[in-house]
């Protein structure tokens, strides 16, 4: 019946129902564009946020920008260097690395969660070390490991992993990447901006496409004060899938997000097999909002079984 009497409406009043959608596709379309600030290549140093300790003078700081807007980087899957890492790289115990020729504007953790994938762990190694020294970086890769058989907790390990960084250096800029995910464009700068950033919207499996304007996972990067300010990640989610959406929604409550645009923002998945998603997760996101002040960052608890400084990173293993 109501169906029935929507359609006569909208075939009486056509110029009014047509004049009435565009009006809300404008207003959806602004609400979008206010939750995703896209960053272009040339203005993306004037957002950075310096997070070095000391801040060097003009003339002793380390060059940032490749200043070469088209040129990407092939990914290798090529491992054979992994087992010398820290000699080529000249890295310093636990996957540490600074410039020697210049002080960096920006000391960062790159903070990742892990469980059972050796082989995607040498080759985001092999990758992500010449990357990152190529932007001159001081910085840490931590990989965060969880103990088995209980189900993986991506978000719970991100915790962990920037608990466990904090008490090792002060970083103000704080990294969370999967394992699978390799940046192409060294333009994609691996330190924070002012807003939180989506910095892995344009993977390549999705033909370089970002899959839904609230999609906030696989790398971000965020400032010290404005993740302990969202009280971190949840610590709920046991299996696949969620804590993504749940993290957006705490980030979004108090700040806006960015992204750099989506040719500077290109990434390669390494295959793996895909998992499925539970069915509580939807319950838990029903309730995301009211968990937020008590679920997090200060309800976290674990176990450390082991920190150990590795010579291309640093390896936190716990059980959750």
């Amino acid at each position: 019946m109501r169906r029935s009497i929507l359609l006569r409406r909208i075939l009486r009043y056509p110029k009014t129902c047509i004049i009435t959608l565009l009006i809300l596709s404008f207003i959806i379309g602004y609400i979008i564009s206010y939750f995703n600030i896209k960053i272009p290549l040339q203005s993306i140093e004037e957002n950075l946020v310096i997070t070095a300790s000391i801040v060097p003078d003009e003339d002793e700081r380390c060059p940032l920008m490749s200043r070469i807007s088209n040129s990407l980087r092939e990914v290798t899957l090529d491992v054979t260097e992994f087992s010398r890492l820290g000699t080529i790289y000249n890295l310093e115990p636990g996957g540490a690395w600074h410039p020697k020729h210049c002080h960096s504007l920006h000391h960062v953790a790159i903070i990742v969660s892990y469980r059972n994938r050796p082989d995607h762990l040498k080759t985001f190694l092999v990758n992500l070390h010449p990357f990152l020294q190529r932007q001159n970086l001081s910085y840490q890769i931590f990989v965060v490991e969880q103990n088995l058989p209980q189900k993986f907790n991506r978000a719970k390990l991100f915790n962990v992993g920037y608990v466990e960084a904090q008490k090792l250096s002060q970083f103000k800029c704080v990294i969370f990447h999967d394992i699978d995910l390799i940046p192409e464009n060294p333009n994609n700068i691996y330190a924070c901006t002012k807003k939180p950033r989506h910095m892995s919207s344009s993977i390549d499996i999705y033909d370089y496409q970002n899959l839904y304007f609230r999609l906030f996972g696989g790398a971000v990067a965020i400032l010290q004060e404005q993740f302990e300010k969202v009280n971190g990640f949840s610590n709920c989610y046991f299996g696949w899938g969620g804590e993504d959406d749940d993290f957006y929604e705490r980030v979004t409550s108090l700040y806006r997000i960015c992204r750099f645009e989506d040719y500077v923002s290109r990434y390669k998945m390494l295959n793996h097999k895909k998992d499925t998603r539970e069915d509580e997760i939807l319950e838990l996101l029903s309730s995301s909002s009211s968990r937020r002040k008590t679920d997090g960052l200060n309800s976290l608890n674990y176990s450390l079984l082991s920190f150990d400084l590795f010579d291309s990173y640093t390896r936190i293993w716990v059980n959750l």
